[in-house]
């Protein structure tokens, strides 16, 4: 292909005014000409927000009327307007904090918004160097400047501006990438050129390229496929094009990777911008609802149903009433034309009227304030020193889950890094069945006169060693002098398993280094804190990794002042369905050796087969199971190595089937690999067994036991053995001596079912009696899809459960069956990328900021520090913002009865005529000025247990529910229920009842003024409008358990902001209150009226906030009687 071909190659559909691209699935494959931009392809921009200034306006009032509580409102304003229904002359005072409301939000969206522009700014402006055709020189230019087919060049530590196929680099075509921010994992990765791309690529700064060069790349359409790439290309020269060569994933490097110990790389733009990788895989998570706005949501549609039922019982009664006394109303002068000579049309007028009249049954400002509390609730939580780890603090990514974490039941924890610290310490090493290490008497069975080495120190130098064992140094020492005092391994190297061992923990790894401030300083940047401990213990033995170049790895012994070469010729890396990784070596003497480690249970299963013939070999895997069995037992982390010769005739023929491989299309190529490589590992010699200790981390054998205390299931799903399980089970609380412990292990159906059965059957028989489960990976599988009714049975009645070598799909399914089986509340916590998939089934997910990479704590709902923050998160803050918000929506629906309902019953002195007893305008400002800020200091600032007698916005102690988490059981009751709902609401509309009854008795027998004037019904609409006020604020202060001085002032001032407007209003004309404020305070009467209607009401209320307190209190101490007596 010439350059003119290329330029009239389509790929993509040409941007235009009115033009959109098509879906990436009915996009062609691509095929570009490298260093030649292409242009029909958009550019390497990205944009995140949602609006731009044009479109902010009309898409935003569109958002806000997607909510049906807006649009609920605009039809009541509109049935406002119409004059035949009106009840506000016209006037639609409805829109007054319908407008407020949808201001608040948009103010809130415009903010998010701004935040992702300058986010998006930032990203988009970032520079990098683009080899320019024009200048055939680099240049610095903005990310978003960049299009397929450019070439740009990557500094060492610098991000990757897009998808890029790699060309060239500094370290003779390979590079380093750390994907942190891809996947999480802070592990680095090796990515390569191939080879005919780097010879020509890797003087590009010095040289021009020829002009008759030319590279066709043809490769995949984008996609949202992680992991994957496929493509090949075409190097044509004085026109001649050579054979296809293939790329794969190992020459791709995705956008937001970073390059590391590299110094600079040249690399072609493949994907762009929304169609990298990353982009098209950040899609937003499915919205997470708490079980109580779920329940309200409900609520809502009940009290809609209710509002009807209401305004069908008015027009009914209005029609009958009227049908009866119509001859005695010639006052009206109701003509034959009007509405009223029409049943049925008089009867859909009367209903619209009494809609409109009793439209605020639903509060208008309920939501608002709900994501209002919920914001600053998070805001506070984040503030909240007790969450602070290590100088960060606690991150909420899903406020609207606030009240979730006051209800969980059942938690399901990792525990690699999540119950421990993920930070590993070689302890023990078991070569020829002996075990070194963990033995405290090893140094007393050598005598200094009879040692002819430097005796080791007792304690390891490197932080990540914790083995002290003068017998194996001795060990080792003699085995190096027996060999020629060398490390170099010959054919029969079987006999000098030590030397072999520390060479495979030397060099069977993925480790990077770095040097630091000098040569003799060396970092290790590992791939797992695992392989970081190994390497560790071999450098503390004299074996030191010094680094890799060019495929050429290097090592240095201690004892022999060697420094060794060995060449890479193949690796075969770790994945979670391998469980071993593999590397094959060429020493100076051009031997070839595998190399590898794994689970014991996969590399014990491809050993030679010579049990029979080799008593001794037999004798030294019996004693390697049975010291791998003990390390379990002691919950230290296993691993098991091996090694084999290899001869150049079976690598040669192993090159020659994996290159043949490469021909295959993705999927097959990765089948036949496999194979493969599962071919050339079988047959090793076993070396040794490793075990290394992941503690704990702090207090969680503390909170653990207190989370149960609490009545909160805990569940285990880890990847660890069940011996090793078991063991840091006991070590964290998790199980106790005490309980029956069932084991279900079986790997058919008969051993399951069987298992199952004597399980089910103590628990039938001892149903006092508490039980604990530990359940392996298999055994689990098949209890998903053959017996789930039977392990919930068994489940339900654990007081715990352990689920051993399950992986990341199967914690989901653990996860999804509970949520399934119980409808409880679910929590899971991780701090890796295997638990994702875990946290975001669950109702809840927390992420742990581990070593594992932030991939978990940026997919989960809140992520802290460490475990521990747990207890205060779930009995402290979670019990807290669960109580006070599911009461502020109680009170909101209270408050909104204790207004309406005064409408309803004023109905039934007028024939349901649909009279309007409150000034509209007053009315309608009723929730947002007069009665919200009072319940919303209540939800951030109440505590049912103060910590202090003055307001902290800044809490540093723990809270009294922390220190008795045994307490929690007996008050973690619900609060927002059926009933507690029902109750808040016929209790409002009850207190309206009484309102209107005192009222109504006081003005309407007898004139109240002294001058026999008679009373005017808005004069006792007003007086009940402001007894509610007072009535609403002063239950909040009822409702506090900490009544701080500054709360009660705003309430105090909140509830005059009613008396101010009022006021206000009466000062014009244009209001229904025009006057009334000085008619009705230089009334006597009003005042005594007043006052009554508040005592009644309130003495009410305080009987029975007071009995409920009296009657916690008494439960407490009850409580506490009880547990002193245990």
């Amino acid at each position: 292909m010439n350059i003119t071909d290329y330029r009239n190659h389509q790929n993509e559909l040409q941007q235009g005014c009115f033009k959109r691209r098509a879906p990436w699935e009915l996009q062609p494959d691509r095929k570009i000409i490298i260093g030649t931009p292409d242009k029909n392809i958009p550019n390497n921009r990205v944009e995140t927000s949602k609006y731009n200034v044009i479109t902010f306006l009309p898409k935003n009032i569109m958002e806000q009327f997607t909510k049906t509580s807006n649009v609920y409102f605009l039809l009541l304003g509109i049935f406002q307007i119409l004059p035949a229904v009106t009840t506000t002359d016209g006037t639609p005072t409805v829109y007054a904090p319908l407008l407020f409301i949808i201001i608040v939000s948009m103010i809130k969206d415009f903010y998010e918004d701004y935040k992702r522009h300058i986010a998006d700014k930032e990203e988009n402006e970032r520079e990098i160097q683009r080899y320019s055709i024009r200048t055939e020189v680099f240049e610095y230019d903005k990310w978003q400047n960049l299009y397929v087919g450019d070439i740009i060049r990557i500094t060492n530590r610098q991000r990757v501006p897009a998808d890029v196929i790699l060309l060239a680099s500094s370290k003779n075509s390979e590079c380093f990438i750390e994907t942190k921010n891809l996947d999480g994992e802070t592990n680095l990765k090796c990515k390569s050129a191939p080879p005919s791309l780097n010879a020509i690529y890797k003087n590009l700064t010095d040289k021009r390229l020829p002009y008759d060069l030319f590279i066709s790349l043809d490769f995949e359409k984008q996609n949202p496929l992680m992991y994957k790439f496929k493509g090949y290309f075409t190097i044509e020269k004085e026109k001649k094009r050579n054979n296809r060569e293939y790329l794969n994933y190992d020459n791709f490097i995705e956008r937001g990777c970073s390059i590391q110990n590299t110094e600079w790389v040249l690399a072609v733009v493949v994907y762009t911008g929304h169609d990298s990788k990353i982009m098209m895989n950040s899609i937003s998570g499915k919205m997470k609802y708490s079980t109580v706005e779920k329940l309200m949501g409900k609520q809502i549609l009940w009290v809609f149903l209710v509002l009807i039922l209401q305004c069908i019982l008015a027009s009914i009664y209005y029609n009958i009433w009227y049908q009866r006394n119509q001859y005695d109303l010639p006052y009206l002068e109701i003509s034959s034309v009007d509405p009223e000579q029409n049943q049925f049309y008089d009867f859909v007028l009367r209903f619209a009227m009494w809609f409109l009249l009793m439209g605020n049954s639903v509060p208008i400002s309920l939501l608002v304030t709900l994501e209002t509390v919920k914001f600053f609730q998070a805001q506070i939580l984040q503030q909240d020193k007790n969450y602070q780890f290590q100088g960060r603090s606690a991150e909420v990514h899903s406020s609207n889950l606030a009240e979730e974490l006051g209800v969980i039941e059942y938690i399901f924890s990792d525990k690699t890094g999540t119950l421990t610290q993920n930070i590993m310490k070689f302890k023990s090493l078991a070569v020829n069945g002996i075990k070194y290490g963990l033995q405290d008497q090893q140094d007393e069975l050598f005598d200094d006169e009879k040692l002819v080495f430097q005796k080791a120190p007792t304690q390891a130098a490197s932080p990540h060693v914790d083995f002290s064992d003068l017998g194996y140094t001795h060990t080792v020492k003699e085995e190096i002098q027996l060999n020629k005092n060398s490390i170099k391994l010959n054919q029969d190297w079987i006999s000098h398993k030590n030397i072999a061992t520390l060479l495979c923990l030397s060099l069977c790894h993925t480790i990077q280094t770095e040097s630091v401030k000098n040569d003799d300083e060396i970092v290790y940047n590992a791939s797992s804190p695992d392989e970081l401990a190994l390497v560790s213990f071999a450098a503390e033995q004299g074996f030191k990794y010094l680094g890799k170049e060019e495929s050429v790895m290097k090592l240095q012994c201690r004892q022999t002042k060697e420094i060794l070469t060995y060449q890479i010729m193949q690796v075969i890396e770790f994945n979670s369905t391998r469980k071993r990784m593999s590397i094959i070596l060429k020493d100076q003497s051009g031997k070839l050796i595998l190399f590898c480690k794994g689970a014991d249970n996969v590399i014990l299963s491809m050993l030679e087969d010579r049990l029979e013939e080799d008593q001794e070999y037999r004798q030294v895997i019996y004693d390697t199971k049975k010291l791998l069995q003990e390390y379990a037992q002691q919950g230290l982390r296993t691993l098991v190595l091996a090694a084999k010769n290899i001869t150049s005739i079976e690598f040669e023929n192993f090159q020659k089937a994996y290159n043949k491989c490469q021909e295959y299309d993705v999927e097959t190529r990765d089948i036949e690999i496999a194979k493969l490589e599962e071919d050339l590992e079988q047959n090793l010699t076993l070396l040794a067994a490793t075990a290394i200790e992941d503690k704990l981390q702090e207090n969680v054998g503390e909170v653990i036991a207190d989370l149960k205390k609490a009545g909160i299931n805990v569940w285990v799903l880890t990847g660890d053995k069940i011996e090793t399980a078991i063991n840091i089970g006991y070590s964290c609380k998790l199980l106790q001596v005490e309980i029956k412990q069932f084991i279900i292990d079986g790997e058919t159906e008969d051993q399951v079912d069987r298992q199952l059965n004597k399980s089910i059957s103590f628990v039938d028989s001892n149903p006092v009696d508490q039980i604990s489960l530990i359940i392996s990976g298999v055994a689990l599988v098949i209890i998903i899809h053959n017996y789930q009714d039977r392990f919930f049975k068994l489940a339900n009645r654990a007081n715990s459960v352990m689920c051993c070598r399950v992986s990341p799909k199967q914690k989901q399914e653990v996860v999804q069956l509970i949520r399934k089986s119980t409808g409880k509340i679910t929590l899971a916590i991780g701090d890796g990328a295997n638990d994702v998939a875990m946290i975001t089934q669950a109702h809840v997910g927390i992420g742990i900021r581990g070593l594992e990479g932030q991939q978990a704590s940026k997919a989960a709902d809140y992520a802290v520090g460490e475990f521990q923050q747990l207890r205060r998160l779930l009995l402290y803050s979670g019990r807290e913002y669960y109580r006070k918000n599911s009461n502020l929506i109680l009170f909101n629906f209270y408050k909104n009865q204790l207004f309406i309902g005064a409408v309803f019953f004023f109905g039934l002195t007028n024939g349901f005529s649909g009279s309007i007893i409150y000034d509209q305008w007053l009315s309608q400002v009723f929730n947002v000025f007069f009665t919200s800020l009072p319940i919303i200091l209540y939800a951030l600032f109440d505590e049912e247990h103060p910590s202090s007698e003055f307001l902290e916005l800044i809490i540093e102690k723990p809270n009294y529910l922390e220190k008795h988490p045994e307490e929690y059981v007996y008050i973690k009751k619900p609060i927002f229920t059926l009933k507690a709902f029902w109750r808040w609401f016929f209790w409002g509309f009850l207190q309206a009842s009484l309102l209107m009854t005192l009222n109504y008795f006081s003005y309407e027998p007898k004139s109240p003024y002294q001058n026999g004037r008679n009373s005017f019904y808005l004069e006792s609409g007003m007086i009940i409008l402001g007894c509610v006020v007072f009535i609403a604020n002063i239950r909040v202060i009822l409702m506090h358990n900490t009544n701080y001085p500054i709360v009660i002032y705003i309430n105090i001032l909140q509830s005059l902001t009613f008396i101010i407007f009022f006021w206000g209003f009466s000062q014009y004309t244009y209001f229904e209150s025009y006057s009334l404020f000085d008619r009705l305070y230089e009334n006597r009467v009003f005042y005594f009226q007043t006052f009554l209607m508040l005592c009644i009401t309130n003495f009410f209320d305080l009987g029975i906030f007071r009995y409920s307190s009296f009657s916690k209190n008494y439960k407490q101490k009850q409580l506490h009687l009880e547990i002193s007596q245990e």
